[in-house]
């Protein structure tokens, strides 16, 4: 009885530490490959998720994937979850509301896509044009800001995602769309989308993290 308590108590000794190093955390995917994305055997791959592996088996991290439009982890993220964000580029808005690495992961740049035929060459072939965005993405705040700037009228709509995006301009009710031109090699062919030459703002893409909570994870990222 002496020397199986012994070895017990020895086997929790060993472990317990490793136990209480492991820390579980919940990061927001939005499906936009190859940044971060889910395949269709269910396994969350992309740029983002592969670096978060690489350091959590260093560190004795659990991921708990959540996998969801980008509007809705946006307003999950305004109440606290998930532990962590990723494919969110910063902007002086967003500082406010959120937590983020230093450290950026990827740059992206905002590009006007059009169907074939479509008649847009440059900004100011926008005129009167209805824009297909991203609900709470950062490219429609970029499209926004050009036409602005160009005192243009159009008409913007929003959609919970892309491949809605897409399908507003397949189906004519939006002229054109505007998303990453990283994104766009998974919807030019099913949509039969054409990239114009209008590619605006390059934004730098971090992790995040609710206002006030998880800077620990932060900085550990940014070692």
């Amino acid at each position: 009885v002496y020397l199986l308590t012994k070895l017990w108590l020895t086997i929790f000794i060993i472990f317990y530490p490793f136990q209480m190093a492991a820390k579980s955390i919940t990061v927001g995917i939005p499906n936009y490959k190859p940044i971060a994305f889910q395949q269709k055997n269910g396994n969350i791959t992309g740029i983002m998720p592969e670096l978060l592996q690489k350091i959590a088996e260093k560190e004795g991290w659990h991921f708990t994937w959540i996998v969801k439009p980008w509007p809705d982890l946006l307003e999950m993220l305004d109440r606290n979850q998930p532990d962590l964000m990723t494919s969110i580029t910063l902007s002086p808005e967003r500082a406010d509301r959120f937590n983020f690495t230093r450290e950026s992961v990827i740059m992206l740049w905002t590009q006007v896509f059009q169907s074939k035929g479509g008649q847009v060459d440059n900004v100011l072939d926008l005129k009167n044009k209805t824009i297909a965005v991203v609900r709470d993405d950062i490219n429609g705040r970029n499209i926004r800001h050009l036409v602005e700037q160009f005192k243009i009228a159009v008409t913007i709509v929003e959609k919970k995602n892309y491949h809605e995006v897409c399908t507003l301009v397949i189906n004519g009710n939006a002229d054109v769309l505007a998303m990453p031109s990283i994104l766009a090699p998974n919807y030019l062919q099913q949509f039969n989308l054409h990239p114009t030459p209008i590619m605006i703002n390059p934004s730098a893409t971090h992790f995040a993290a609710p206002k006030g909570r998880n800077q620990e994870v932060l900085d550990t990222l940014d070692r």
